[in-house]
């Protein structure tokens, strides 16, 4: 079986108000009974974040308080995208299915500030409808630490649940 999956965020802010692109992707390959099957599925957020409660998320590292609190209220749009191949051999034909949609998603950020470069957030959200009402319902909730390396750069190492 050979799998590969990425994943990646950038944010830009002005002010207190911030837009956001965040991804997701991953397939898996593997060959069972003499079929070759490849599975993909990929998840995009786009959206916006409002500071609410604490800094400016612009400030730069040495001019933020050692130790603070932030809470960024989201709204976002995400899209999904699935594809399944199925290739046996033999006598049957090859199969392909597709889907992709998209949902309107809301929810909440929040963090501690440490050493004022330094902070532990979470994220959860939800959302969704798009497909036969609430049974397409989406949430994710998502832990982490996020490092301010320069006013304008930072790392994010994260456990996400969808």
């Amino acid at each position: 079986m050979a799998s590969r999956t990425g994943a990646g965020r950038a944010e830009v802010w002005g002010d207190r108000v911030g837009f956001f692109l965040d991804g997701f992707y991953t397939t898996v390959s593997d060959r069972v009974l003499g079929t070759e099957a490849d599975a993909r599925y990929a998840v995009f957020d786009f959206g916006v974040a409002m500071r609410v409660l604490g800094d400016d998320p612009w400030v730069a590292p040495g001019d933020r308080p050692p130790v603070g609190v932030e809470l960024d209220g989201l709204a976002l749009i995400r899209t999904h995208y699935v594809n399944m191949e199925a290739n046996p051999s033999g006598a049957f034909a090859a199969s392909t299915e597709d889907a992709g949609w998209a949902d309107l998603v809301f929810g909440l950020r929040g963090g501690v500030v440490l050493l004022g470069r330094l902070t532990l957030f979470g994220r959860i959200d939800g959302g969704g409808m798009a497909n036969d009402a609430w049974r397409s319902w989406s949430w994710t909730g998502e832990a982490g630490v996020r490092l301010r390396i320069t006013r304008n750069l930072g790392a994010v190492a994260a456990y996400r649940r969808y």
